[in-house]
């Protein structure tokens, strides 16, 4: 588990996020550095896929993990308009940029402590036991208790329990939910109109599924062959 691919998919979807960036501003015109930070396009555009799963791929090798590292670099670099060889720590500085390591860091506790708060939790009781030594890698786990050594303060915190109201949690479950995939009443797009055939649909959702026993999730109507790639 070297995370590569992931890691790989994490920045080039950053990336071509921050094109846009590219496109805001330039060496000689565009958006200036103040108004770079009021948009907000690195925290709240790039990073959110920048680092998307980083408390599981956060163990990966460092030639791995900088990859992202680069990407955040850049991204300072395009925001303030300096050049290469400008240090990466004093463009954080200038910014007001926390270093991917911390962020990283940061994730990883919080995580940890969520595991440790859930006792009815796959990987509580493996947060609470010693680890076993490993050579070639370190887990998640590993990777949390070092942080946390690091922090004094944290090392005497004690871990309130967070109570479960779920009878049975959601990775016991092995029933498959029912799939509907008919409406009565629809007929051919060359018969209906789209309101009439949106009309039926969600008289049935209504009637079928009341709003105050079910919860209703809409796709954005981008999936490939409606089983991929779908955002709700």
């Amino acid at each position: 588990m070297t995370w590569k691919a992931q890691i790989d998919k994490c920045t080039s979807g950053a990336k071509i996020r921050m094109s846009l960036m590219k496109k805001l501003s330039g060496t000689f015109w565009g958006a200036d550095y103040c108004i770079q930070r009021k948009l907000d396009v690195l925290e709240s555009y790039i990073r959110p896929v920048q680092e998307y799963g980083m408390t599981s791929w956060g163990t990966a090798a460092k030639t791995n993990f900088d990859k992202t590292a680069k990407v955040q670099n850049q991204a300072s670099r395009i925001i303030t308009g300096t050049i290469k060889s400008t240090p990466i720590q004093a463009l954080n500085t200038i910014i007001g940029l926390q270093p991917l390591e911390d962020r990283r860091d940061i994730k990883t506790l919080i995580q940890a402590s969520k595991y440790r708060s859930l006792e009815k939790h796959p990987i509580h009781e493996r947060m609470v036991k010693p680890t076993k030594s490993q050579i070639k890698w370190k887990s998640f786990i590993h990777q949390a208790r070092m942080i946390k050594k690091t922090h004094i303060e944290l090392m005497n915190h004690k871990i309130k329990k967070i109570p479960t109201d779920c009878l049975l949690p959601a990775w016991k479950r092995h029933k498959f939910p029912d799939i509907t995939e008919t409406v009565p009443g629809i007929l051919k797009k060359e018969i209906q109109t789209e309101i009439e055939r949106r009309g039926l649909t969600l008289e049935f959702m209504h009637q079928t599924y009341p709003q105050d026993q079910w919860t209703h999730a809409y796709t954005g109507g981008s999936a490939e062959e409606a089983t991929r790639n779908c955002g709700g």
